[in-house]
């Protein structure tokens, strides 16, 4: 049971700690803020998605390098997709930045700590 918890869940706790912040403290964003937020999220839904199916069935038709499509402006839209998706949840958790800050400068010197300089 402790293995799993230390191999586990606390090199993940980091993904548990934004929206646990977003929660507690009753966040609410600006519009603009969320049509920011929505935009990013359904164009790296759009990009993520579509180049997987194009390379899906492009690759099942043709062997090779894909030059068509999404394809022809960058080589890994998908790659492309997923940072805007990951940009749209980072700009949702900008107003809890100062919290997270304060959150991960209490923890940096127990770390210190326990990390031994040879």
């Amino acid at each position: 049971m402790w293995v799993g918890l230390l191999v586990v869940f606390l090199p993940l706790a980091g993904y548990y700690l934004t929206p646990y912040l977003l929660i507690s403290r009753h966040v609410t964003l600006r519009p603009y803020v969320f049509a920011i937020v929505l935009f990013l999220y359904t164009i790296g839904n759009f990009f993520h998605y579509v180049s997987d199916a194009q390379k899906f069935f492009t690759l099942r038709e043709r062997k090779g390098l894909i030059e068509d499509g999404l394809f022809t402006r960058t080589r890994n839209p998908n790659y492309l997709g997923e940072i805007l998706i990951y940009l749209s949840y980072a700009s949702m958790s900008i107003p809890v930045a100062h919290a997270l800050k304060v959150a991960i400068s209490s923890l940096m010197p127990a770390a210190m700590a326990s990390s031994r300089v040879v």
